[in-house]
């Protein structure tokens, strides 16, 4: 029954044909599987997976999903418009440990601080809790990417990942302390000194500037940080749903600017149960 509904013919499936792919690692790409989607996504039907993956993002955005052994999959995400490429994304998700490992993201010049990242960390909070998954685990390069992620509300993995890069950070502040406000450096030995998970947050808050970047930005530049997200942690959540604040408003912009965006895909999304029956609407 469930294959007969997955069948090509169903309008559902015509609907995402040429927006969601999901295939095997020996092949077989842009031919969706049952089998495959079974195995990796469980009972959650197609239409809500996109949808909840996708919603709000600028232009046509095509999913392309490629399904490992036991439920693990790669995930590449792109977002197009007039020829030109907004947003490109790749995930790895495993249910069998429950994570979502969050890896490269590029976003067009066009794109940046107009609220694309937040949409996109929204959506994907929102895939963790459709497919139940634990936590979400990212590596920030060793750019900007620790001063961004620090802002968003990020901790370290654990402490021997916040050892590591806090030696590399105290590294980088004895390399710079000499052009460093007198004022300010007491904190900063603080943050060093306290050796918590949270310490790339409290980074990234710290003020002043050194040369043309943030204080925090400047001391955290070159040290790539392995942090999570982790939606149990109640205190961790309440920094990210703040920074996020403002996705719904982002989500609406995005229709003006992109007509293809469709309305029904703007605003958050309710998530259903884990138990409830596969379905593909």
């Amino acid at each position: 029954m469930l294959k007969r509904q997955f069948a090509p013919e169903d309008a559902v499936f015509q609907e995402l044909k040429d927006k969601l792919h999901i295939y095997g690692s020996n092949g077989g790409f842009g031919r969706t599987s049952f089998s495959h989607w079974q195995e990796t996504m469980g009972n959650i039907g197609p239409k809500v997976f996109y949808e909840t993956l996708t919603r709000g993002l600028p232009g046509n955005t095509v999913v392309n999903i490629e399904s490992k052994s036991g439920g693990d999959a790669e995930m590449t995400i792109v977002s197009s418009y007039g020829g030109k490429t907004l947003l490109q994304a790749e995930r790895y998700f495993s249910r069998r440990h429950g994570d979502l490992r969050l890896n490269e993201v590029s976003v067009h010049e066009s794109e940046r601080r107009n609220g694309i990242g937040n949409i996109l960390l929204s959506n994907q909070l929102d895939m963790m809790r459709l497919l139940n998954l634990r936590y979400a685990q990212i590596r920030t390069g060793r750019d900007d990417g620790p001063y961004y992620w620090g802002l968003k509300g990020v901790r370290l993995k654990d402490q021997s990942y916040a050892d590591i890069f806090l030696r590399s950070v105290e590294s980088s502040y004895e390399r710079l302390k000499d052009e460093i406000d007198p004022a300010i450096r007491p904190d900063i030995e603080k943050i060093l000194a306290e050796k918590s998970l949270y310490c790339i947050r409290s980074l990234a808050l710290l003020p002043g500037t050194l040369g043309d970047k943030p204080l925090g930005k400047a001391l955290m530049y070159g040290n790539e940080a392995v942090c999570v997200i982790v939606p149990e942690d109640a205190a961790q959540m309440e920094i990210i749903n703040h920074g996020l604040r403002k996705v719904d408003r982002q989500r609406e912009d995005m229709l003006t600017r992109y007509p293809d965006v469709k309305p029904s895909m703007a605003k958050t999304a309710e998530i259903p149960s884990q138990t409830s029956s596969f379905k593909l609407h």
